[in-house]
């Protein structure tokens, strides 16, 4: 067999493609039962819109623990509360004592339930 430039670039390739799959272990894994149920790196994140209206400990709880269970990895939090009289609404002030003990709070929970914050 002769070895031409194009043959030993092919030869190349190929192994260059072999020890690249073989790097990423998902592929080793059935790609259906991947989709079926992801590893946590791979699941779904959303966004948290919070605090607009009033937050209660137990409603943050109830987010976190309902996300999970709908198979979301994390959430991506945004305080969407920009008026000038946040109270009107009856949400905390953006800042406040409150407002940070409901953000902590919000983390807390979602390390728990093994979920990104």
């Amino acid at each position: 067999m002769i070895f031409t430039a194009k043959t030993k670039l092919a030869g190349v390739a190929l192994a260059v493609l072999s020890a690249s799959f073989s790097a990423f272990p998902v592929c080793a894994q059935s790609l259906d039962a991947l989709w079926k149920s992801p590893t946590a790196d791979y699941r779904m994140k959303t966004w948290w819109f919070f605090g607009y209206e009033r937050t209660t400990d137990e409603g943050i709880k109830a987010d976190v623990k309902a996300l999970k269970d709908a198979g979301f990895g994390g959430v991506v939090y945004y305080d969407q509360n920009h008026s000038r009289n946040p109270e009107a609404n009856g949400a905390e002030a953006g800042f406040s004592p409150e407002w940070w003990r409901h953000v902590k709070l919000a983390a807390r929970e979602a390390g728990e339930c093994r979920s990104d914050f």
